[in-house]
């Protein structure tokens, strides 16, 4: 499962990034930026931003969300803990498919939100966070 967006107070803004050649980006995934340009984030992604949109290999942009207030939900490596609320977490990458990991505190781009409803405990499936690290 992608990451999708659960709530937002503005428009979602977009800030147009230029992409490095020959990269696909899915929709409603996470980009950094790797010598100037917007690639995949990977695991060890420092700063990150969200995707709505699809990036074939011969764009050479990509629209982001630029949104502070944007809560995400996704799938995590590992059952969601009431302990988890508030938590900054790590980004994920297993076969591809971009996770959170609730498990791990190195890079810290997301927060799982406080909510009461921020997952499901025991489950891995819709876990809410947002971006902790934005790339702007």
């Amino acid at each position: 499962m992608d990451f999708v967006i659960d709530k937002t107070s503005v428009s979602n803004n977009v800030m147009t990034l230029t992409k490095a050649s020959a990269t696909v980006i899915e929709a409603w995934d996470f980009v950094e930026i790797a010598s100037g340009l917007a690639i995949k984030a990977t695991a060890t992604s420092a700063n990150i931003a969200y995707t709505k949109t699809w990036a074939a290999a011969w764009d050479t942009t990509i629209d982001v969300v630029v949104d502070p207030t944007l809560i995400l939900r996704g799938v995590s490596t590992t059952n969601f803990a009431v302990t988890n609320k508030s938590a900054e977490v790590d980004l994920a990458v297993t076969s591809g498919v971009q996770l959170i990991n609730l498990a791990a505190t190195t890079t810290k781009v997301l927060r799982v939100i406080p909510a009461e409803d921020a997952g499901t405990a025991g489950a891995t499936t819709d876990v809410k966070v947002v971006i902790n690290k934005a790339i702007i």
